[in-house]
């Protein structure tokens, strides 16, 4: 689906750090490492959704996340290398998360779609989740943000 993703809330609280009873089990399933191409459609997404720049967001990135199907992505891109500053990465001690499910693509691989979760929690509040599909569009062998479009708050 190259213009909206389904919400998976058990796996992005799995993802942002809120269920991590699981942590260090390894999988037979597969890890996928992010493309270049998934990896400049983050940068384009973070710039815009998360302010991040040559500051770094103000939440920890949760860098791996579930695939439909088996196995886990991981958005481990070189981050200063494009131009951003590198993110906290994300722990069970973390308030405030954030995390990119896997780029999605349409068929000329031309316009993309990304799942931007974030949550923050904290001892006097219940956990906050927001989904957001965010997009850019690639121009001239760039990417650039086209938008975001939230899917679900909690």
């Amino acid at each position: 689906m190259a213009h909206g993703l389904n919400v998976r809330p058990a796996a992005a609280l799995t993802a942002i750090g809120l269920a991590l009873a699981a942590a260090g089990a390894a999988a037979a399933a597969p890890t996928v490492h992010a493309s270049a191409d998934d990896c400049a459609v983050m940068v384009e997404v973070g710039r815009h959704a998360l302010d991040w720049g040559a500051k770094a967001p103000a939440y920890d990135l949760f860098a791996d996340t579930p695939i439909d199907g088996g196995g886990t992505y991981l958005a481990d891109c070189a981050w200063t290398k494009l131009g951003l500053a590198p993110p906290t990465a994300g722990s069970p001690a973390s308030t405030k998360g954030f995390a990119f499910f896997r780029p999605t693509y349409d068929a000329g691989r031309t316009h993309a779609s990304v799942e931007l979760q974030t949550t923050m929690r904290a001892a006097s509040m219940p956990p906050y989740l927001s989904v957001q599909v965010c997009s850019a569009a690639k121009t001239g062998g760039r990417w650039t943000f086209t938008g975001c479009r939230t899917t679900a708050v909690t």
